[in-house]
């Protein structure tokens, strides 16, 4: 199963894979939408592969992610079936691209595929406006908070709230969220914003 003499691919990025993970879940590559794994297992394998990009996950990890209290030789098994149903799945995508790669017992993706979420760059935009405001930049904080605000569309890969790690990964994106809300209304009831900062208080009591 190791790739390809076991020779790291190319760093270049050759196609473009977008998900939203963020409320509605949809996927294209290239530009094209693409139709949703119908598995739940799969999906959430290839969601949790896709936020890990071109980082290395060690095979161990993903057992114990997916198949916690199996046997390990069980879990290898399941394992290595489902990364066969995913590649064959992807295929229909790409004939000629390799998207998920296996090298010294890691599982990562190709990095010949830029991998772009909803979430990552909420996350990335979010951070920026910390600095900014640490930084003392709040005007260009504001705008940083305010985008990584509309980019925020619902719960984290709505579809399964039955994972474990789905579950954890879904209440740090809450609470960073409740965070950005409290700190655009502070902006605004500074600001002689009243109403404005208001009703963004009453987002954060509705996520509680």
């Amino acid at each position: 199963e190791e790739d390809h003499k076991g020779n790291m691919p190319p760093s270049s990025p050759e196609s473009v894979l977008r998900m939203s993970l963020l409320g509605e879940l949809s996927m294209s590559y290239n530009g094209q939408v693409i139709e949703q794994l119908p598995n739940r297992k799969l999906l959430s394998i290839w969601v949790y592969l896709l936020l890990n990009g071109n980082k290395p996950i060690r095979r161990d990890t993903l057992m114990e992610v997916f198949w916690k209290g199996v046997g390990k030789n069980s879990a290898k098994n399941s394992l290595h079936n489902a990364i066969s149903k995913l590649r064959k799945y992807l295929k229909q995508l790409d004939p000629d691209q390799e998207f998920i790669l296996l090298k010294r017992d890691c599982y990562y993706l190709s990095p010949k595929v830029q991998v772009l979420t909803d979430l990552n760059a909420f996350t990335t935009k979010a951070k920026e406006a910390v600095r900014r405001a640490h930084e003392k930049d709040l005007e260009v904080a504001l705008s940083q908070y305010s985008h990584a605000y509309r980019m925020y569309k619902g719960p984290f890969f709505a579809h399964n709230q039955q994972d474990d790690w789905v579950v954890e990964e879904n209440a740090y994106l809450v609470e960073n969220y409740k965070l950005l809300l409290d700190r655009i209304s502070h902006y605004y009831s500074n600001n002689g914003n009243p109403d404005l900062a208001i009703g963004f208080c009453k987002e954060i009591l509705q996520l509680d």
